[in-house]
C-alpha cells in the first residue's frame, strides 16, 4: 500500500481510498506523447510520387518534397511541381537532397546534376555534373549542406563541391574537393563554426585546407559512417550502419559517451539499417530506419519512443523512413520510401491530457469531466457526467472510482433509500458537479441528486434529515463559504440557499420576484465579501450574505456598457478590487470596472474562440484563461490578443464543461472536457503567437497565372510578397491566392483581406477559401492588405501589404484630361467669339438690308424681266450638267450614278411583274421575259497594255471597248463604266434562257476587234465576263437586291479571270425562300453550286473553274 495523506478529515480516509487500487494507466497527465495527430501526404493529395527523399522549408514558408518525379512545392493545401513549366528542358527527375539559401532553393539529383529554383521569380534551371566537372565528380548528387557564408555544398560519391548562380541564373563554379582511393562519401555536415564533417564508407573525415583528414580521435575510424549530427549541447552523434554513438568534445578530443538510452537504442537496431538522424527543437533525437520506422531519444525525460507501422503507440503508414525535417511551426515531417510524406503534429509542451482512466473497475474511456479538485497533499478528485467520482492518489496513473448504487431491479436507488443506507462509498448519482473543502475540514460533493459530505465511513447527505437534505433540489451548481463561514448552495432547479450548521436546515433566498425558479448556474464570493450569483435566464444578482438579501440585479436588457454580457451567466473571476470578469453562455465575456460599473465586452469578433464562457481564471504569468465550447483561450486584456487551444493542438476535445476547472498551488490549470481531462502548466506552454507569415501562392491576371514581370506588369519584390504591382493595361480581372506558413491545421487558417482605395472593411475567408478577386477596377492607386489567423486563433503580426497601381488608358491619362480641358476652353472661347461676330455682322446686315430694300426695290423691278429670260437658260444648263454628272468623261458611257437612277425604275417594273407569278409556276416563262441581266465585262491583261504602251493607248482601248458594248446592246439596254477596265451591261426584258447567247455574242465581238497601236502593230482584244439575272432565283424574287445580284456577277467574273480568262461564267439561282439564306448566296456560292441550288453557265469546262482564287 502506498503512502498517501489528505488534509482535515479527508486524511483519515485517504489511506483507505489510495489503497483500494494501484494500476498504471496507459494515458497519464504526468507525461505527454511526442505527437497527437498524424497525416499522410501522398499522391492522392497531389504529391507527384511516393518516394520522398528530402524535405525542407524556404524563407517564404513553403514546404518542398524531393521525390523521384520532381520537386513538389506545398502550401499546406495544394502541391505544385516546380518543374511544371518547360518540361521539355527537364533532365533531372529523381532528387536526393534539398537546401534552401537566401537566393533560392538547391536540389541534388540522383540523375547526376543539381537544380536551382528561384522561388521569388518561379524560375528553375538544371546543371549537369558532366557539364561542370566531367567524369571526376561521380554519377550522383547524394546530399547538400549550407555553410555559414550561405554557400551551398553538394556531395557525390567522389567528393564535394560548391556552386552558385548570378542574377541571370548563370552558373558560378566555386570550390571542389575529391576523395582519393576507393572510399566513397555518404554525408556532409557543416557546423556553425564552419567545420566540415564528411561521413564516408571508411570512417569520419574533416576538411582541412582542402584535404580530407580522417578524424584521428574518432574511436571507430574504419567503420562505415552513414550520417553525423552535432546537437545543441555540442555533442557529436555518429550514425553507423546499424548503431549510434555519441561523442563529447574534451579539449579537442572526441570521447564516447556511455548512455543507457543509447545502449537500449543500439539493441533495438542491432540488425537494422539506419538512414537519417535529426534533432528537433525540444532536444529529442530522431533516427530513421529502413524497416523499423522512427526511434526517438528523449533525454530530458530519459525515454525511448518507437514509432512504426501498427504499433501500440503511433501508426506510421510506412516503416522505411528516408528523411526527417522540422518546419518552423514545430511540425515534424517524415519522408518515406513508398507512402509519401508524414506530417506529425507535435504535442505542446505544458499540456497533459488524460483520455483513459485506469480504475479499480476497469478502464473508463474518455469520460465527460464535470468537476475537478486537487488537495494540498496531491489527491486529485475528478467528477464526471456518468462515471461518478475518480480519485487519484496523486501520481495520475491509477484511480479509484465511486459511483452510484442500484437497487435490486438495477435502477438507480432513490434518494430516500440511499439516505437509509448512508454512509457508504457509493453515490446517489453518477453526475458530480462540485467539490468544495470547508474551513471546518468538511469535504463536500455536489451531485445531480443533492449535496454530500465525505466522512470516514463514506458519503452522506448534508442536512438534519432527508427532507432538509433534499430541500435544496437535486442539481447542485455552486457551493462556497462566505467570510462568516456560512455555507451557500446554488441549485439549478430551486435557486439559492444558505445552510444553518446549528439546525442542519437550508434556507432559501429569493433572487427575483418575477420568476418562480431561480436557475442558479454559478456562485462566487467577491473580495468585498458579497455573493455574485449567476443564473441561466436572469443575468446575475449581488447578494449581501450578512443581510441575506439581494443588493443589485444586472441583466442583459439594461443600457449598453451597463448591461451584463448576457442573461445566462456561468462564470465569474475577480483578479483585483477594481475588476470583475463575467462569462456568459452565448454572449461572450464582460470586463466590469467595479468603480464605474461600466462593462467592456469581448466576443468572437475580438478573438474569442467561442461566445460560450464556462470558466475564467488567471495564471501566475498574468495571462487570463477561459474555457469555451470551442476550446481554451489564453489572453491579455490590455493587448486584446487571444491564443486558442483546441483539439488540433492535442486537447481530447474542443468542448469543455461548465464549472470543470481548477487551479492548484503550483499554478497548474485543470479543465474538464467532454472526452477527458486537460492539465496545463502555463510556465512551459509556448504556442505560436503570431510568427506565421502570409504570402501569395498565386497571382492571376485575366485568368492567366503570372510568375514574373511582363510587358504590361512591373513588379517590385518577389512574386510571393511583392511590394508593388504596376499594371499598364489588361487588368480587367485580378485574382490573388493566399497561403500562410502554419501547417498545424491549414484548413483551420482564416484569411482576411481588404483593398484600400476600394473597400476599407476586412473581408474574411474561412476553410478552403484562400483567395480574393477583383473585376473591372477603375484606374488608380490601391493597397491590398492580407492577414491570417492560424489554428491558435492568432492573427499574423505582420500584414502582407501590396501597393497596386492601375494605370489608366491613354484617353484617361492626365495629359488627356489636360488636352480635354484646353479643348473645352477653346470651344467655349470660340463659341463666344462666333456669337460676338454674329451679333456685329447681324447688325451690319440689318442696316445694309434696310438700305437695299429702300434703294433697290425699283432696281429689282427692272430686272425681273431679265431674270425670266435667264431662268430658261439656267434650266437648259442644269439639264446639261445633270447629263455630265451621269456620264463617264472618257468613254461617254453612263456611270454608276446613272445606273442607280435607272435601276430603281427597272427593279420596280420587274418586281411588279413577279407579283403575278402563279403558285403552280405555269406562267414563269412569261414572267422571266421581264428579267434584268447584269453582265460585268473586264478587259484581260489591261494593266500590261497600260504598262507597255502607256495610258494614252489604254484610254484608246477603253473608248473602243465602250463602242463594242454599245454596238452589241439593244436600244433599251444601257452600258455603264463600272470602274477602271470593268464595264456593266444592263439588259432589260431579257429572259435568263438567252443570257448565255448574249455573253457569247459579247465575247465574239471582242474577238473580232483589234487595237491599232501603230501602222505595223495591232493587239487583239480579250475579255472575261461574269453575269447573273435579277431576280437571282425566280422562286425567291425578293430575296436579293440588284446590288447583291451585281455582287454575284462580280463573283462569277473573278472566277472567270482566275480560271484562265477569256471566258464567260453565269450564275442562276434555283431555290426557294426557305432553302437558302442571303448570306449563303453571297458568301457560300460554291457550296450552293455543289448542292445544285445555283446553276453555273460557262464557256469553259465547269470542272476547271477556280472558285477559291476567284473570290476577292
Amino acid at each position: 500500500m502506498s503512502n498517501c495523506t489528505a488534509p482535515y478529515n479527508i486524511k483519515s480516509i485517504a489511506a483507505l481510498l489510495c489503497g483500494l487500487f494501484l494500476l498504471a494507466s496507459v494515458n497519464s497527465f504526468a507525461s505527454s506523447p511526442i505527437y497527437h495527430q498524424l497525416e499522410t501526404i501522398d499522391v492522392e493529395s497531389g504529391l507527384p510520387q511516393s518516394t520522398v527523399r528530402a524535405i525542407t522549408q524556404d524563407q517564404f514558408g513553403f514546404i518542398y518534397f524531393a521525390t523521384d518525379e520532381g520537386i513538389s512545392q506545398f502550401d499546406g493545401i495544394s502541391h505544385k511541381n516546380i518543374q511544371s513549366t518547360a518540361k521539355e528542358l527537364q533532365s533531372l527527375f529523381s532528387f536526393s537532397s534539398l537546401c534552401d539559401s537566401e537566393n533560392g532553393l538547391w536540389a541534388g539529383s540522383l540523375d547526376g546534376g543539381v537544380l536551382y529554383y528561384s522561388a521569388s521569380s518561379r524560375q528553375w534551371k538544371e546543371f549537369l555534373l558532366s557539364d561542370i566537372f566531367g567524369a571526376e565528380a561521380g554519377k550522383q548528387v547524394i546530399g547538400c549542406s549550407k555553410d555559414i557564408d550561405n554557400n551551398i555544398w553538394f556531395i557525390t560519391e567522389r567528393g564535394l563541391f560548391s556552386l552558385g548562380v548570378d542574377e541571370n541564373i548563370e552558373l558560378i563554379r566555386k570550390d571542389s574537393f575529391w576523395i582519393e582511393g576507393n572510399n566513397q562519401v555518404n554525408h556532409l555536415m557543416i557546423t556553425e563554426e564552419n567545420r566540415f564533417y564528411i561521413a564516408t564508407e571508411q570512417g569520419l573525415y574533416t576538411l582541412n585546407y582542402g584535404r580530407f583528414t580522417k578524424l584521428a580521435s574518432y574511436s571507430q575510424p574504419a567503420t562505415r559512417v552513414v550520417q553525423t549530427l552535432l546537437d545543441a549541447r555540442g555533442r557529436l552523434w555518429v550514425l553507423n550502419e546499424s548503431s549510434v554513438s555519441v561523442y563529447n568534445n574534451n579539449k579537442g578530443e572526441w570521447e564516447i559517451i556511455a548512455s543507457s538510452l543509447i545502449g537500449q537504442l543500439n539493441r533495438k537496431v542491432a540488425h537494422e539499417r539506419l538512414i537519417d538522424i535529426f534533432q528537433d527543437s525540444a532536444g529529442r533525437t530522431w533516427i530513421g530506419t529502413e524497416t523499423q520506422g522512427i526511434l526517438i531519444i528523449d533525454e530530458n525525460n530519459q525515454s525511448l519512443h518507437h514509432l512504426k507501422k501498427n504499433p501500440s503507440y503511433g501508426n506510421l503508414p510506412d516503416n522505411h523512413i528516408t528523411s526527417i525535417y522540422q518546419s518552423r511551426d514545430n511540425v515534424m515531417w517524415l519522408g518515406t520510401w513508398l507512402s509519401g510524406a508524414i506530417k506529425l503534429i507535435p504535442s505542446l509542451q505544458g499540456i497533459d491530457t488524460t483520455r483513459v482512466f485506469s480504475t479499480n473497475n476497469g478502464e473508463i474511456v474518455e469520460p465527460s469531466i464535470r468537476s475537478i479538485y486537487r488537495s494540498e497533499t496531491g489527491e486529485l478528485w475528478v467528477g464526471t457526467d456518468n462515471a461518478g467520482v475518480l480519485l487519484s492518489d496523486g501520481n495520475g496513473k491509477s484511480y479509484t472510482q465511486y459511483k452510484r448504487v442500484s437497487d435490486a431491479s438495477g435502477l438507480a436507488m432513490s434518494a430516500e433509500n440511499y439516505y437509509q443506507k448512508q454512509p457508504s462509498f457509493t453515490l446517489p448519482s453518477n453526475t458530480v458537479r462540485n467539490f468544495y473543502q470547508r474551513n471546518n475540514g468538511d469535504f463536500l460533493i455536489g451531485t445531480d441528486r443533492g449535496l454530500l459530505k465525505l466522512t470516514d465511513q463514506g458519503f452522506e447527505y448534508l442536512g438534519q434529515n432527508i427532507e432538509a437534505a433534499l430541500s435544496t433540489g437535486d442539481l447542485i451548481r455552486g457551493v462556497l463559504e462566505d467570510s462568516k463561514n456560512t455555507l451557500w448552495v446554488g441549485t439549478y432547479d430551486k435557486g439559492l440557499f444558505w445552510f444553518n450548521d446549528e439546525t442542519g436546515q437550508y434556507n432559501r433566498i429569493s433572487l427575483s420576484q418575477n420568476s418562480l425558479i431561480d436557475r442558479v448556474a454559478q456562485v462566487h464570493l467577491s473580495m468585498d465579501g458579497m455573493l455574485w450569483v449567476g443564473t441561466d435566464t436572469q443575468g446575475y444578482f449581488i447578494v449581501d450574505p450578512i443581510q441575506k438579501s439581494v443588493v443589485e440585479h444586472i441583466h442583459f436588457n439594461m443600457p449598453n456598457r451597463l448591461r451584463a454580457p448576457g442573461n445566462s451567466i456561468w462564470s465569474f473571476y475577480q483578479p483585483n478590487s477594481q475588476t470583475m470578469w463575467v462569462g456568459s453562455y452565448g454572449q461572450g465575456l464582460g470586463q466590469l470596472n467595479l468603480q464605474s460599473r461600466v462593462f467592456t465586452y469581448f466576443r468572437e469578433s475580438d478573438g474569442l474562440p467561442n461566445d460560450v464562457i464556462y470558466s475564467i481564471t488567471q495564471d501566475q504569468q498574468g495571462w487570463f484563461w477561459v474555457s469555451t465550447n470551442q476550446g481554451l483561450a489564453r489572453f491579455s486584456p490590455g493587448k486584446k490578443k487571444f491564443i486558442s487551444l483546441n483539439k488540433v493542438h492535442g486537447l481530447p476535445h474542443s468542448e469543455f464543461n461548465s464549472g470543470a476547472y481548477f487551479k492548484d498551488d503550483s499554478g497548474r490549470l485543470y479543465y474538464g472536457s467532454l472526452k477527458g481531462l486537460v492539465i496545463i502548466d502555463p510556465s512551459k506552454l509556448m504556442p505560436n503567437t503570431g510568427e506565421h507569415q502570409v504570402y501569395l501562392s498565386d497571382l492571376r491576371v485575366n485568368n492567366q497565372s503570372v510568375e514574373q514581370a511582363t510587358n504590361h506588369l512591373s513588379m517590385q519584390g518577389d512574386v510571393f510578397s511583392p511590394k508593388q504591382l504596376t499594371f499598364e493595361k489588361d487588368y480587367e480581372q485580378l485574382f490573388f491566392s493566399f497561403a500562410v506558413s502554419d501547417y498545424l491545421a491549414p484548413d483551420k487558417n482564416i484569411f482576411a483581406y481588404r483593398l484600400l482605395g476600394y473597400q476599407d472593411d476586412w473581408v474574411f475567408n474561412e476553410g478552403k477559401v484562400r483567395s480574393a478577386s477583383f473585376n473591372s477596377l477603375p484606374a488608380g492607386y490601391y493597397r491590398l492588405e492580407v492577414k491570417a489567423k492560424n489554428s491558435y486563433g492568432v492573427w499574423s503580426d505582420k500584414l502582407l501589404k501590396i501597393d497596386i497601381q492601375l494605370q489608366p488608358p491613354w484617353w484617361l491619362s492626365g495629359w488627356a484630361y489636360f488636352s480635354y480641358l484646353i479643348l473645352i476652353m477653346s470651344v467655349i472661347w470660340g463659341s463666344f467669339e462666333l456669337w460676338r461676330r454674329y451679333r456685329r455682322q447681324h447688325k451690319l446686315m440689318l442696316e445694309r438690308l434696310h438700305y437695299l430694300v429702300e434703294h433697290r426695290t425699283q432696281e429689282l423691278k427692272n430686272k425681273n424681266e431679265q431674270l425670266k429670260s435667264l431662268n430658261s437658260e439656267l434650266q437648259h444648263a442644269n439639264e446639261k450638267l445633270e447629263k455630265v454628272s451621269m456620264t463617264d468623261s472618257l468613254t461617254g458611257l453612263g456611270n454608276r450614278r446613272m445606273m442607280y437612277q435607272y435601276l430603281e425604275k427597272d427593279v420596280g417594273r420587274v418586281n411588279r411583274a413577279y407579283i403575278s407569278l402563279e403558285t403552280d409556276l405555269l406562267n414563269l416563262p412569261d414572267i422571266q421575259k421581264h428579267d434584268l441581266q447584269f453582265y460585268l465585262v473586264d478587259i484581260d491583261d489591261f494593266k500590261s497594255i497600260n504598262d507597255r504602251y502607256g495610258h494614252t493607248v489604254g484610254d484608246k482601248v477603253l473608248i473602243q471597248i465602250s463602242q463594242i458594248l454599245t454596238a452589241v446592246s439593244r436600244e433599251g439596254d444601257y452600258v455603264v463604266r463600272y470602274g477602271g477596265e470593268e464595264f456593266l451591261l444592263v439588259m432589260r426584258d431579257t429572259p435568263r434562257s438567252e443570257s448565255a447567247l448574249i455573253a457569247e455574242r459579247i465575247q465574239q465581238a471582242f474577238h473580232s476587234e483589234e487595237i491599232n497601236i501603230s501602222a505595223d502593230l495591232t493587239i487583239p482584244l480579250r475579255c472575261s465576263i461574269g453575269f447573273a439575272p435579277y431576280p437571282f432565283s425566280s422562286l425567291c424574287p425578293a430575296q436579293l437586291l440588284p446590288e447583291q445580284v451585281i455582287q454575284i456577277a462580280d463573283i462569277a467574273l473573278y472566277c472567270a479571270k482566275a480560271s484562265g480568262k477569256n471566258c464567260w461564267i453565269g450564275l442562276n439561282g434555283h431555290y426557294k425562300k426557305d432553302e437558302v439564306i442571303v448570306s449563303d448566296v453571297l458568301n457560300n456560292t460554291e457550296q450552293l453550286i455543289e448542292q445544285g441550288l445555283v446553276e453555273v453557265i460557262t464557256s469553259d469546262n465547269v470542272s476547271k473553274l477556280n472558285w477559291t482564287q476567284g473570290r476577292h
